[in-house]
């Protein structure tokens, strides 16, 4: 009888080590998966940020380009103007080399 007690309160020893063992060991998971959540909801935010970051990237590229479009047909019409002026200019050029030949003409007539 008293080596059943023995190996009755043995028995209850190590069932209750083994409860200790099984705690700490649920303990030790719960503490690393809320370590876990606690990392995924900062990889989380991180992620949110970076995906803020590169909206914010994507728009200063569209208002970049559409800014550069702007300046390549701002600059398109000036050219445009440029070579109209041009193309007047090369007339009144013609104007005046018709003028002056006339001037020169009349007075060739007069001195005679």
């Amino acid at each position: 009888a008293a080596d059943a007690k023995r190996a009755k309160e043995a028995a209850a020893g190590r069932a209750s080590a083994a409860d200790g063992a099984a705690r700490r060991g649920l303990s030790e998971y719960a503490n690393n998966l809320a370590m876990t959540e606690d990392k995924l909801a900062e990889a989380e935010k991180q992620r949110d940020g970076l995906a803020a970051q590169l909206e914010q990237a994507r728009q200063a590229i569209n208002v970049a380009s559409n800014g550069a479009t702007e300046s390549s047909a701002a600059f398109d019409m000036l050219r445009s103007q440029l070579a109209e002026r041009e193309m007047q200019l090369a007339k009144r050029r013609e104007e005046l080399a018709g003028a002056s030949t006339r001037a020169d003409a009349a007075t060739t007539r007069a001195e005679r």
